[in-house]
């Protein structure tokens, strides 16, 4: 059973994946190259939460919660009970052999 999810970057669609996932109640852990980039992610999906909330489609608490569910990390040690990882770093090829050749010895 999935119940925790690393999404690698916290661009507009990390964050959104993220916001989705936490939305639906799992436990996520949203990484990626720096304080600045994982602030703005955080930013990003309190900006759809309260999108949501204008729109009557959450409450407050709802949005307390999806924000309780998010964690944030830029080492990728933390990773190590996740059941799903989700990547989305840049199209370049050379980023993501590095990412998912520092990811193997980490995940279970």
């Amino acid at each position: 059973m999935i119940e925790k999810i690393a999404i690698i970057d916290s661009g507009q669609m990390g964050a959104g994946i993220a916001h989705v996932c936490a939305l639906a109640g799992l436990n996520i852990i949203m990484t990626d190259i720096s304080d600045a980039k994982l602030e703005h992610g955080i930013e990003t999906i309190n900006g759809i939460l309260d999108h949501q909330i204008a729109r009557g489609k959450i409450s407050v608490s709802d949005k307390d919660s999806v924000l309780a569910r998010i964690q944030t990390s830029i080492p990728l040690h933390i990773l190590t009970d996740v059941d799903l990882v989700i990547e989305e770093v840049s199209e370049k090829e050379e980023v993501k052999r590095e990412n998912f050749k520092k990811l193997t010895g980490i995940l279970k």
